[in-house]
């Protein structure tokens, strides 16, 4: 006990892990659990002792907690195999030859070793999250299927609606392994753009993915509840596309392009995993706004025509002829006599 350093700032330096630390010894945390003689064990030194041994070790002093400093990150590729290797190590150790052995040589329980904590339980939570995604999605997409086939009673409309939001969720994933972890948009030397030493951020799908869904549907609904309206008032499949497409498609637009922005500020934020949030974000909606409700929605739906609804039946054309009905019908009928002058001029053609 003579021979015990008597500074208080040594025992901090010591206990704060800072170059040159050693590791003390256990007679020190004997002293400060049990006294050691005559030596006063009641200072500040002691205590964080005490403290210590209290964090690491069990109430039965039958379990203790070891740190591991890895000279790599653990949240890296790296850092990710080598914490599949060492707990395989740890499995292969537990064999009952080497427990025996180890028994033998040292008191050490080899089935109770276990790696946890840290960044072990950071990479434990997202093999768990990651192992669980494709089941939310198909979940997900399920209810979406569901809830669009009792809306509208058709089975074709919410089969094409759940096949564009996937090809929309698929483009935005694309999407961010090529900025991200290719560098595709380095060359812009934005910051949010840059590829991330660790690649994409595994919270980034699981996060982006019900939002892109929930736009993606809110963006599809409105579009279709104005063309399943004109249908049913007797408009023509084409006619009714494109009179949904007008009325509706700038509200859309300027609905998407307000979300956007919106999420555009989340590129200036110095987090790389919000700028990945952001960036699926802001992809999906342009997409969504730009391509899959302007184009690709109504040219689907236009090829598909009346099979749009099956199975459910629609009411017959009432307002004047149908585009694709009229074009049909001059074709097969083209020596048929003209309409009179003084005919009403269908509103299809409007």
């Amino acid at each position: 006990a003579a021979d015990l350093p008597p500074s208080a700032s040594w025992w901090r330096r010591e206990l704060s892990g800072l170059d040159g630390w050693e590791p003390l010894p256990y007679e020190l945390y004997a002293c400060a659990l049990h006294g050691c003689g005559g030596l006063n064990v009641s200072g500040a030194p002691w205590a964080q002792l005490r403290y210590l041994w209290g964090m690491q070790v069990s109430a039965d002093n039958t379990t203790m907690a070891l740190t591991l400093r890895l000279p790599i990150d653990p949240f890296s590729h790296a850092g990710t195999r080598w914490l599949g290797d060492f707990r395989a190590a740890i499995t292969a150790a537990q064999a009952e030859a080497d427990v025996e052995y180890v028994r033998a040589v040292a008191p050490i329980d080899l089935p109770r070793i276990a790696l946890a904590l840290g960044a072990a339980n950071v990479l434990d939570a997202e093999a768990a999250v990651m192992a669980t995604l494709p089941l939310m999605a198909g979940v997900t997409l399920g209810v979406v299927f569901i809830l669009v086939t009792a809306a509208f009673r058709s089975l074709v409309v919410p089969l094409r609606a759940v096949l564009s939001i996937s090809l929309t969720l698929a483009w935005v994933y694309g999407f961010l392994v090529a900025v991200y972890q290719h560098g595709l948009l380095a060359w812009t030397g934005i910051p949010a753009f840059q590829p991330a030493p660790q690649g994409l951020s595994w919270m980034t799908p699981v996060l982006s993915f019900a939002v892109m869904v929930g736009l993606g549907l809110d963006y599809d609904v409105f579009l279709l509840t104005r063309i399943y309206e004109e249908r049913t008032n007797g408009m023509g499949d084409r006619a009714s596309i494109v009179r949904g497409l007008v009325h509706s498609g700038n509200i859309i637009t300027a609905a998407g392009c307000i979300m956007a922005i919106a999420f555009t500020g989340l590129l200036i934020n110095a987090t790389p995993a919000l700028n990945q949030l952001a960036a699926a974000l802001v992809a999906s909606v342009l997409l969504d706004t730009f391509v899959v409700r302007t184009l690709l929605l109504p040219s689907v739906m236009g090829l598909l025509g009346s099979w749009n609804w099956w199975p459910r039946r629609m009411p017959p054309v009432a307002l004047g002829v149908d585009w694709a009905t009229r074009a049909s019908v001059a074709e097969g009928d083209a020596g048929a006599a003209p309409a009179p002058a003084d005919a009403p001029r269908p509103i299809n053609d409007a």
